[in-house]
């Protein structure tokens, strides 16, 4: 299994409940990156079988256009999980949304499971013990795409509540955010609850940017767009990430190994940095016909 997953643009990662077909059929259209059809939470028990039967037709039949494909399974240590994988392999889809993983070993099993089955796996750390090995459930095998933050049981396993202000997640966020990019894969964040709080999710995605996240998990189809237009760069940032590459490429053809733009150094991170900029701007659909 290849890391070729781990570069694709996750702004935006839309849950849609599993057993729930008319969602199913409608979610392209709301222009998440990702799309996370859920076996997990939104499932009741005695629905899971059915949605696991309409998970498999709809990644076989549907169209979903750019969206990846997610599945977010059962724990893979529970019966429900098992079944979930068995069920979902034929099918095939990008990636495994796996919940509550709180160790490499759970992640390396899955992984041997799978076998030569091109699935991506985003583990998600829900627990105080699975915060505190992120960095080694992240960096146990290439098929491991992405690291997210589950704040909802997070907080219910500290025995917190949580708040709009979110103080009682920053430093779990800062963790899994830090141990992500440690381990050179990208993070992703949680969810924000309220989906009438507009300005309590413009203000949580910014917090999320600051603190090195990548993209966020969204529940609602409304939430979709705010979250996109933040990780989306501004044309200012676009066009400051034109220059730098340019002066940089500049440099190198010329042999000048120190160059500057505006009085500033241009180095690896910062032409790393202007790089993610354009791919966030690609994805966009900003850059015309291409990279430049």
């Amino acid at each position: 299994m290849t890391a070729n997953g781990r570069g694709r643009i996750r702004r935006s990662m839309l849950f849609v409940p599993g057993n729930n077909p008319s969602m199913i059929q409608t979610c392209p259209i709301y222009g998440a990156d990702s799309i996370i059809l859920d076996l997990e939470d939104s499932v009741a028990v005695s629905q899971k079988d059915a949605a696991r039967r309409l998970v498999v037709h709809a990644i076989l039949e549907l169209d979903f256009g750019g969206a990846e494909i997610a599945v977010r399974i059962n724990s893979p240590l529970t019966e429900e999980g098992q079944k979930d994988i068995e069920t979902l392999m034929e099918a095939a889809p990008s990636v495994f949304v796996v919940p509550k993983v709180e160790s490499a070993e759970e992640i390396l099993d899955l992984d041997s499971k799978l076998s030569a089955v091109p699935i991506g796996l985003l583990p998600i750390l829900e627990t105080p013990k699975g915060v505190l090995h992120g960095e080694e459930i992240a960096s146990s095998c290439p098929r491991v795409w992405a690291l997210s933050f589950g704040a909802e049981d997070y907080a219910t396993a500290m025995g917190v509540e949580r708040t709009r202000a979110g103080r009682e997640l920053f430093t779990a966020r800062s963790l899994v955010a830090m141990q992500a990019k440690a381990s050179g894969v990208a993070a992703l964040d949680t969810v924000f609850a309220d989906v009438n709080d507009e300005e309590g999710l413009r203000n949580d995605t910014k917090e999320a940017i600051s603190l090195g996240f990548e993209g966020k998990y969204a529940i609602s189809p409304r939430q979709v767009g705010i979250i996109n237009d933040l990780f989306t760069p501004q044309p200012a940032e676009i066009e400051k990430a034109k220059q730098i590459l340019e002066t940089y490429r500049s440099g190198v053809e010329r042999g000048i190994g120190a160059i500057a733009l505006d009085g500033r150094m241009i180095d690896a991170p910062v032409v790393q940095r202007a790089e993610r900029v354009l791919a966030l701007a690609q994805a966009a659909g900003l850059l015309g016909g291409g990279m430049e």
